[in-house]
């Protein structure tokens, strides 16, 4: 009986040292995916800040090309009020 339980206790141990290791494993595993996932997600970031300051950097010509389109509509009208103002 005392070698029975000795075999007992040894495969048992194993067991336990083998759920271990996998467990182990499996942890590296998912902490080098996270790693690989959060660097994925720094890269997404990146890009879209990128892009973002992009558009805004288009939005801001658009508006100072339109603001002085209007600038210059404003004074070519006043300049022909003030010379059909002299034509009278």
């Amino acid at each position: 009986m005392h070698e029975e339980e000795k075999l007992r206790c040894s495969l048992t141990y194993s067991k336990s040292c083998s759920v271990l290791q996998n467990l182990a494993e499996r942890k590296k595993k998912s902490l080098s995916e996270r790693a690989q996932a959060e660097e994925d997600m720094e890269e997404i970031r990146r890009s879209y800040q990128q892009e973002l300051d992009k558009l805004r950097q288009l939005l801001k010509k658009a508006r100072t090309s339109t603001d002085q389109a209007a600038a210059e509509q404003v004074s070519s009208r006043g300049s022909f009020a003030n010379k059909c103002v002299e034509g009278l």
